[in-house]
């Protein structure tokens, strides 16, 4: 037999990822969609009861409804937001534990389908940071998409109103879209290169802990105290460094986009205050336009986190595939059971079966006979010798219960791989 490492592993869009976990719990996936969305886009009623309200106090406009009518239909609007963004964030809640427990799974169980003798492509350290911190963010991109439709809708139906009242203001509005496009498109590449960076570095931290509380001893023997401590104090610069530079980076690109917003406000204050001062504008047509600007001017910022999320979220993907880079891209969102708590009450879990040990467990010799291992070319380990019969060949032996039995041999003679075919762990 022999073994083949090549790596046919394609890239997972971030898109195509995100969509598989959106459709392995749709129902919590709708209840954070449309709940996030109502309690964003409702933001449009407050508005115009605020327009109503200072219009019928200024006596602009009649309407049949009293002041106190306009306080109580407010209330009530705002009770119902709070109910829609509860029942939206239980949804968003649900959608992340299960998405992240879902991918660990897949995770988790290629690691154990590879051979045994074949060693995790990181160390164990990195490997449980990147099923912890980063498959945790992943899981958490789908529940942008109810900010990102909430807010784009809100935005839309807000400017169609505000168009009808004052087309130049509400043009103004629009200004910070084409400057966050333009910006996108400036700092994306950057984007990328920055954060995989800063992961690296944080995984080499992570990494090198797990090898230095695992080899205590080993550094203590060696009078390695000092070279160990001062590698570590290296990673750990290099790692503030890269951390604080792809932090530096995010904040001012959010920063930009929010300012954009911030300075279209400022623009259209000024221009309803000349609309005002002309009689061309009523007190309640200012106050819906101040509740609506707020809110329409920090859809630019909304998109610019957005953007920088999904440039996060390929570095996450990428370095997720790294743990199996045998497996197919999309099995790291394959659908399967991740036996949630509702299971253990509905006793849908699997049983774990308790086998009483007996005789026939007993192993009291172990014969050998022609055992043969060879390693495709090139895929030999180190200390063997890499060539087209790199392996072993026609092993005999007997091991007796209670014997002492030695393997031994010069370097790259084949003893690692006769343990390894013996215990089953090679391919």
């Amino acid at each position: 037999m022999a073994i083949n490492t090549n790596n046919t592993t394609s890239h997972l869009s971030v898109w195509r990822g995100t969509w598989a976990l959106i459709r392995y719990r749709p129902g919590f996936f709708l209840a954070n969609v449309i709940f996030e969305t109502v309690f964003i886009t409702s933001r449009l009623l407050p508005g115009w009861m605020e327009k109503l309200f200072y219009d019928k106090l200024t006596g602009t406009t009649e309407t049949a409804v009293t002041l106190w009518g306009i306080l109580g239909i407010f209330f009530v609007i705002e009770i119902g937001r709070l109910s829609s963004t509860v029942v939206g964030s239980w949804g968003g809640m649900q959608l992340r534990t299960t998405a992240a427990s879902l991918m660990r799974k897949n995770i988790v169980q290629a690691i154990l389908r590879k051979p045994g003798a074949q060693p995790l492509p990181v160390p164990a350290g990195d490997a449980i940071n990147r099923l912890d911190n980063d498959l945790a963010d992943f899981s958490d991109f789908p529940t942008w998409v109810p900010e990102v439709v909430g807010h784009g809708l809100f935005t839309l139906v807000a400017l169609i109103i505000m168009m009808r009242i004052a087309p130049l203001i509400t043009l103004v509005a629009l200004l910070p879209l084409v400057g966050v496009f333009f910006l996108n498109r400036f700092v994306w590449a950057r984007f990328l290169r920055y954060i995989h960076e800063s992961s690296a570095a944080n995984s080499k931290v992570t990494a090198f802990l797990g090898e230095i509380f695992g080899a205590v001893q080993a550094v203590k023997v060696a009078d390695g105290e000092n070279g160990t401590m001062g590698y570590f104090h290296m990673l750990n610069e290099e790692r503030r460094r890269l951390n604080v530079r792809c932090a530096t980076f995010l904040a001012l690109f959010r920063a930009a986009t929010d300012h954009l917003g911030d300075i279209a406000v400022a623009v259209m204050v000024l221009l309803a205050g000349t609309a005002m001062a002309q009689g061309k504008f009523t007190i309640g047509e200012f106050a819906l336009f101040s509740t609506y600007l707020f809110f329409a001017a920090r859809f630019p910022a909304t998109i610019g986190s957005y953007i920088s999320e999904a440039a996060q979220e390929r570095v996450v993907l990428d370095r997720a595939q790294a743990l199996v880079p045998h497996m197919p891209a999309t099995s790291l969102v394959a659908h399967g059971d991740i036996y949630e708590m509702s299971h253990r009450a509905e006793g849908r879990q699997p049983t774990v079966p308790f086998v009483m040990k007996t005789a026939v467990h007993r192993l009291d010799s172990l014969a050998v006979h022609g055992l043969s291992y060879q390693y495709a070319t090139g895929d030999a380990p180190d200390t063997e010798t890499r060539s087209a019969n790199a392996g072993i060949a026609d092993i005999s032996f007997t091991l007796l219960r209670g014997g002492f039995t030695v393997i031994t041999g010069r370097i790259g003679s084949g003893k690692s791989t006769l343990l390894r075919a013996l215990l089953g762990l090679l391919p």
